[in-house]
């Protein structure tokens, strides 16, 4: 069964520190089974507080997303 990991930025702070993040943590992936599913593209706050972005990865597995 496939899982997926949600990640949401609510407020970027430091917007140097996100540079050097979005820069690095692609290196993160490589070497797992991940395809992106969502990338911070265009989304709609149906509930709740409005954040900045969402990504979603998808992994084949959730042993391969502990893995990850």
């Amino acid at each position: 069964m496939k899982a997926y990991v949600v990640f949401i930025r609510e407020k970027t702070v430091d917007p140097d520190e996100l540079k050097i993040y979005a820069s690095k943590a692609p290196a993160g992936l490589e070497g797992h089974p991940v395809k992106p599913v969502a990338m911070y593209g265009h989304y709609e706050v149906l509930e709740g507080p409005d954040a900045e972005g969402a990504a979603i990865l998808e992994f084949p597995s959730m042993d391969e997303a502990k893995a990850w």
